[in-house]
């Protein structure tokens, strides 16, 4: 699971920028619903969903992007080592635009993961020509581990690598067939390395980064008569009747006529959609969606944060993160009358630029929030910031 996400130096985001999943544990109120214990004493629970606010172009997007471009490079160095025929080119960089004195800087990437019982730290800093820097820690209990770190020598226009006595293998061949705009991470896996495969694993498989609509995918649904089965029944529980799902649209009612895909509602292929990434994945996703909110009405939206809280006191479970703009996500945060379709204040997330178009996102809890207050009238008052401020409208 998703611990923490840092990076620096991307797109809109000048200054370090650090978006947890761990719970503010000062807060208890509805854990058992919101969040995962780990059972490690070094981690607080890990919050199941997390939704980011703000006006258009305030830098949702760009954090989403941020996610994508770190899980790209990774994927990226992979391929130079098992198909360099089919690798593209190395897109790392991709700086502040609007400062000259850091666009020479490295942008800087770095994940905290908790998996397999284990806290993984794993970080990189990405040069215009070449990774600059690469570092892995873990920590069994309280205590650092270092895997290996690897750093750019300009002088000597050759890398320092150092390696820690948990970390085994071929260690020189991986060092010695790493790329300089590749990482050695990846680069080791693909050659044999197991103890390092974990992380791989969660970038290649279990981070989902969807910034263009969620795509409905029916291979999964169509050769699984029980996972279609499901997804007719989730749907029902939406308000949406489907009586079964074809290759070639949806039946709404037993023995009624097919409706074609290009004629189905919005809502009805959205919430499909999502319905197929989750039965075709087996839990642990982490799992992030632009203009998440996107053709579902408010009480529906709310009837999924319940869904993805369903589980009381999970060990392990998938994550959400969306990027909203409709702001009525907030009537969801407040008083707990124990139910998990309601919001904590470590779960929403503020964005918003300042006078140098600096993104910044803060979660709603720097605010002292009552718990009987009213948030959503709150920010429309502009009490939480990350407000557009809009005069009227003229051509």
């Amino acid at each position: 699971m998703l611990v923490e996400f840092r990076f620096a130096n991307f797109r809109s985001y000048r200054d370090e920028q650090v978006f947890s999943m761990g719970a503010y544990m000062r807060a208890p109120d509805g854990l058992e619903f919101s969040a995962c214990d780990t059972g490690r004493k070094d981690l607080p629970p890990l919050l199941k969903t997390a939704f980011l606010l703000g006006p258009n172009a305030s830098g949702k997007t760009n954090m989403l992007a941020a996610f994508e471009a770190m899980q790209r490079v990774v994927r990226t160095s992979a391929l130079m080592t098992s198909a360099p025929e089919k690798a593209p080119a190395y897109e790392g960089h991709d700086p502040f635009l609007y400062d000259e004195g850091i666009q020479k800087e490295p942008t800087y990437f770095e994940v905290t993961l908790e998996l397999e019982g284990m806290r993984w730290q794993y970080g990189f800093l990405c040069g215009k020509e070449r990774i600059e820097e690469e570092y892995l820690v873990a920590y069994n209990g309280v205590s650092p581990r270092v895997y290996f770190e690897r750093v750019y020598i300009p002088e000597e226009e050759a890398y320092a690598v150092k390696y820690g006595p948990y970390f085994k293998g071929r260690r020189k061949a991986w060092e010695e067939a790493t790329r300089a705009d590749a990482l050695f991470l990846p680069t080791a896996v693909m050659l044999g390395s197991e103890q390092l495969r974990p992380i791989w694993d969660w970038f290649d498989e279990r981070l989902i980064v969807l910034r263009e609509g969620v795509p409905l995918k029916l291979d999964f649904l169509l050769a699984n008569p029980a996972a279609r089965a499901h997804a007719i029944r989730f749907l029902a529980t939406a308000d949406l009747m489907v009586a079964g799902i074809e290759p070639e649209g949806v039946r709404h009612r037993p023995g009624g006529p097919v409706v074609p895909w290009e004629k189905e509602s919005a809502g009805v292929k959205r919430i499909l959609a999502l319905a197929s990434l989750v039965l075709a994945n087996a839990g642990d996703l982490t799992v992030l969606i632009d203009d998440g909110e996107h053709h579902l009405h408010p009480m529906l939206l709310e009837a999924l944060i319940a869904f993805w809280q369903r589980e009381e006191n999970a060990a392990h479970a998938s994550q959400w993160i969306l990027a909203v703009h409709r702001d009525s996500v907030l009537e969801a945060v407040g008083t707990y009358p124990g139910t998990p379709k309601r919001l904590r204040r470590d779960q929403v997330w503020m964005c918003s630029k300042d006078v140098d178009e600096a993104t910044r996102a803060v979660p709603l809890m720097q605010w002292k929030v009552r718990k009987s207050e009213a948030v959503y009238g709150g920010y429309r008052k502009g009490r939480y910031g990350s407000l557009p401020e809009i005069e009227a409208l003229d051509v």
